[in-house]
């Protein structure tokens, strides 16, 4: 009955059928009861301890099904294929060996993306867990890790040198590192922890510190 030129809302309801499967995202419903005592922003925020579900090798190099893992190969891999990269693009026979070591040791990668990163930073963060860094190995994504050699792949003799061999020495200088600070979030406290690691005789009077991410113990 009444015609105006502008119109304020103060609130817009509506009831629609709600959809029961998001395509890709995992979907949580709970039911939180409040005290007076929490800001009205804290009821709101919930934290989550998850682990990412994703395909994991088996013995005889096939992908079994999915399964909740936090292990660093099954991570490569799923990076790699939201790339457009095939099974063949990457040198599972190197990454297999890892994998097994890995395991043993228990190297986990635990690290939640929250805001926008390159897929090679995070492969790099998943790979420096286990102590290897991302290479590529006849045109396939492998891994390097530092470990020792018992089979030397190159030797040099005076057959394949074109000049003499020649031998530097240089000795540790005052100001170099003498000890390394790590610091990771521990995944009981969540806060920053640092773990002071030295060689015998360190004094760590100048030490080198390092973020492991994806690190939790």
């Amino acid at each position: 009955t009444q015609v105006v030129d502008s119109v304020e809302w103060y609130g817009l309801r509506s009831k629609l059928s709600a959809p029961t499967v998001y395509e890709g995202v995992t979907v949580m419903a709970l039911e939180v009861t409040g005290g007076k005592r929490l800001a009205a922003e804290s009821e709101q925020m919930v934290s989550g301890e998850v682990t990412r579900v994703l395909p994991v090798r088996t013995g005889d190099g096939r992908w079994d099904v999915e399964t909740p893992t936090r292990d660093i190969v099954p991570f490569m891999a799923h990076v790699a294929r939201s790339l457009g990269y095939a099974d063949a693009d990457l040198d599972f026979a190197e990454l297999d060996r890892l994998n097994e070591i890995w395991v043993e040791r228990g190297d986990r990668f635990d690290m939640s993306y929250d805001s926008a990163t390159t897929a090679k930073q995070a492969l790099t963060d998943a790979l420096r867990v286990g102590f290897a860094d991302l290479t590529l190995e006849r045109g396939k994504l492998s891994a390097a890790r530092d470990e020792p050699r018992s089979v030397f792949q190159q030797m040099y003799t005076p057959q394949n040198m074109t000049t003499e061999l020649e031998r530097d020495f240089v000795a540790h200088k005052p100001d170099e590192f003498d000890g390394v600070d790590v610091e990771y979030v521990d995944s009981r406290t969540w806060r920053v922890e640092t773990i002071e690691c030295r060689l015998p005789g360190d004094e760590g009077r100048k030490v080198e510190k390092l973020t492991l991410e994806g690190v939790t113990n």
